[in-house]
C-alpha cells in the first residue's frame, strides 16, 4: 500500500513539475567558457552539422514570436502579404537585439543593417544586396577561419571571443558574454536570411525549376545529340560563347544557354552503300568506312519544356569502300536527321554512291562522355 502511495506521489510531482523536468534543448545551451579555439570549434559544429541556429527547429523563448511570424509568412500565398509579415519580423528582430546583444557597437551596426533591409524591402528596391538572402549567410573565411557575412563586408564576428576567451583569462563572465553575442549574431543572420528567402520563394522556386530544366538540357546535349569525339568536344568547347549577363563581381547570372549546334570535325563512322558505276545498269552493295571532314549539326531546343526537340546536320564526307575495279574513295555530302539517321551522296570519276550510316560513336557514347568530362576537369584545374 505504501509503495503504491509513493508511486502515486511521484507521478503527481512529475505532473506538476511539467516541462521544467524535461531535458533542455542542447542547442539552446551556450558553450561553456573555455579557450577560444575550443569554443569556436563547438560553434562551427553547431552551425554546419547540428543546425542549432535555425529558430524553426531550435526556438529560444525570446524568439518564439519571431518564429511564429516566420511560419506565418511562409504560409502566406501573396508576395505582398509575405513582405508585410517579414517587415514585421525584421522589426521584432531589431527589438530583440536591444537585450539579446551586449556589444553595443556590434548591436547598433546589426540593428542598422536590419533596418536598412526592412526599408529596402518595403520600398521594393530588390537590387540592393542587403535584401539578398545570401548576403546574410555566415561563412568561414578560409584565410583565417573568421566568421563573417557579405552584408558586413570584412567584420570578423569571432574577434571578441578570440580576445576574451583565452587560457589566461581571469574573468570568465566576459568570455561567456562574448560567446552569447556571437551566437546572437549568427542566429540573427540565420533568421534574416530565412525571412528574405520566404519573401522570394516564388522567384526562387521558378529559378530552381529553370536550373533543373537547363540541367536536363545539358544532359540531353551529352546523351541525345550526336556523340562527340574528344577532339570535337575540345573544338566545340572553344567555339561555345557564354552570353549570360554578369553581375557587379563579374559572375554570370543564371544558368548557361545551350549551344545552337555542334561542329563536326574528322568524325569517323561505318555504313552501307549502293554504288552505281557510270554508263552501266549494274550496282553493288558495299560496307563502308567514312570520315566527315567538316560539318555542322544544328540543334533545336525547347527552353520552355527543357528538352532537345530535333537536330539536322550536313557535312563534307569521304567514303571508303572495297569496290571491284573502281576507286575505293568517293567524296560528297552527308545529311543527318534527328541526330540519328545519316545519308550520304558521294561521287568519284567512276560513279555515284548512296550510303546509309551507322553512328559508331553511339555504341560507346558513355565512354566518350567520360573521357570528355575528364578532359574538362583536367583543363579547368590547370
Amino acid at each position: 500500500m505504501k509503495s503504491n502511495l509513493r508511486t502515486l506521489a511521484l507521478i503527481v510531482a512529475l505532473w506538476y513539475a511539467g516541462p521544467g523536468c524535461a531535458a533542455e534543448d542542447p542547442c539552446l545551451q551556450a558553450p561553456k567558457a573555455e579557450p577560444a579555439e575550443a569554443v569556436l570549434a563547438k560553434i562551427n559544429l553547431r552551425m554546419s552539422v547540428q543546425n542549432c541556429y535555425d529558430i524553426k527547429a531550435h526556438t529560444p523563448d525570446q524568439l518564439k514570436d519571431v518564429s511564429k511570424l516566420l511560419e506565418k509568412a511562409n504560409g502566406a500565398e501573396a508576395r505582398a502579404d509575405r513582405k508585410q509579415l517579414v517587415a514585421g519580423l525584421l522589426e521584432a528582430m531589431r527589438e530583440w537585439m536591444v537585450k539579446g546583444l551586449s556589444d553595443a557597437t556590434l548591436r547598433d551596426e546589426l540593428r542598422g543593417k536590419v533596418s536598412e533591409a526592412r526599408v529596402v524591402l518595403i520600398s521594393a528596391e530588390a537590387s540592393n544586396d542587403v535584401v539578398n538572402p545570401t548576403s546574410w549567410r555566415i561563412v568561414q573565411r578560409p584565410s583565417d577561419s573568421a566568421l563573417t557575412s557579405k552584408v558586413f563586408d570584412k567584420t570578423d564576428f569571432t574577434a571578441p571571443v578570440r580576445s576574451k576567451c583565452t587560457a589566461q583569462a581571469t574573468n570568465l563572465n566576459d568570455c561567456a558574454t562574448a560567446i552569447a553575442d556571437l551566437e546572437g549574431v549568427i542566429r540573427s543572420h540565420t533568421v534574416v536570411e530565412s525571412a528574405l528567402l520566404v519573401v522570394r520563394k516564388d522567384e526562387l522556386s521558378d529559378l530552381a525549376d529553370l536550373f533543373s530544366k537547363r540541367a536536363n538540357m545539358w544532359d540531353a546535349y551529352r546523351t541525345e545529340a550526336r556523340p562527340q569525339y574528344p577532339w570535337e568536344w575540345l573544338l566545340n568547347s572553344a567555339l561555345y560563347k557564354d552570353d549570360r549577363l554578369k553581375d557587379q563581381a563579374g559572375n554570370p547570372k543564371g544558368p548557361a544557354n545551350l549551344p545552337n549546334g555542334q561542329t563536326i570535325f574528322l568524325h569517323p563512322g561505318v555504313g552501307l552503300e549502293r554504288f552505281n558505276p557510270k554508263e552501266t545498269n549494274q550496282s553493288s552493295d558495299n560496307p563502308t568506312l567514312y570520315v566527315e571532314w567538316i560539318g555542322y549539326n544544328r540543334l533545336k531546343w525547347s527552353y520552355g519544356e527543357g528538352k532537345l526537340l530535333d537536330g539536322f546536320g550536313v557535312s563534307i564526307v569521304g567514303v571508303y569502300a572495297p569496290r571491284q575495279d573502281v576507286s575505293h574513295w568517293s567524296h560528297g555530302l552527308m545529311f543527318w536527321v534527328s541526330n540519328k539517321y545519316g545519308l550520304a551522296v558521294t561521287r568519284n570519276s567512276q560513279g555515284t554512291s548512296v550510303m546509309v550510316s551507322m553512328e559508331v560513336g553511339e555504341l560507346y557514347r558513355d565512354k566518350l562522355n567520360q573521357v570528355n568530362t575528364w578532359m574538362g576537369s583536367s583543363l579547368s584545374s590547370k
